[in-house]
């Protein structure tokens, strides 16, 4: 589940590494971005969607927003499938990789919660950690502007504060950002951009192996979202997934 669009990138990984799984993806389009929302907002958007979800029996619930991950601990003592957030996994990366230096980009909500600075100075005290909230990002993409001159100048403003900084790693906190991957590799020549979904996805493949919650079904995958369903098919087509093996449908 995500804000809107932005957990694809989430959702691709994941039936690249379990082929054989059936995926509800719940988008809240009308409610994007999550990111200028409050806590209480936040709550009740993903209680909505955590409610559909147990509704159709889940075996796990994926939370592909990094704001909503802030909230994770909090929703899981609330349901009774597994919930798995984005943030921890891309963490034990990064504290595990020798870097000094990282930078983390990502929407307000997320940045103001000191979640990724927090957990990173938890594993790994060494590394500097330089963070920069964007307010616009995430909507713009969520309404397909993948390079229009406005989001091409908001990365732009983003690829002179990683200069500034000096780093050379930079956490693409947002799930809608590596929509734009090229736009932010254009802006910051030579800066390795990391994808949370990777290691997400990984870790909830072992998740499932070791609880025994693989099923093995017919690998189908429906897309529900609240807001316009149009604007699924040119990020499923932009990220290689087939729109046809992604049927979207409006849902509330």
């Amino acid at each position: 589940m995500d804000s809107g669009v932005g957990g694809l990138t989430v959702l691709k990984e994941l039936r690249t590494l379990l082929p054989g799984e059936g995926f509800l993806y719940f988008g809240d389009n009308a409610n994007n971005p999550f990111g200028n929302r409050s806590k209480d907002e936040l709550l009740s958007f993903n209680r909505r969607m955590l409610d559909f979800f147990r509704a159709r029996s889940v075996a796990a619930a994926v939370i592909a927003c990094n704001t909503t991950s802030v909230l994770e601990e909090l929703l899981q003592a609330e349901y009774d499938f597994p919930l798995l957030g984005i943030i921890r996994p891309i963490v034990r990366r990064v504290c595990g990789s020798g870097l000094e230096r990282v930078g983390v980009v990502a929407t307000r909500f997320t940045i103001e919660s000191g979640a990724y600075r927090r957990l990173i100075k938890a594993g790994a005290p060494r590394i500097a950690v330089y963070e920069k909230a964007d307010y616009h990002l995430a909507g713009m993409i969520d309404r397909g502007e993948f390079n229009s001159p406005a989001l091409v100048e908001e990365v732009a403003k983003i690829g002179e504060w990683i200069k500034t900084s000096g780093v050379d790693h930079v956490i693409l906190a947002c799930t809608h950002y590596p929509v734009v991957r090229e736009v932010f590799e254009s802006a910051a020549p030579g800066v390795t951009f990391l994808d949370p979904a990777v290691e997400q996805a990984e870790t909830l493949a072992a998740i499932m192996k070791k609880k025994k919650l693989l099923r093995n079904e017919s690998g189908k995958t429906v897309i529900f979202t609240s807001g316009n369903p149009a604007l699924f098919p040119p990020v499923l087509e932009k990220l290689g997934l087939p729109p046809g093996e992604c049927p979207v449908q409006r849902f509330g």
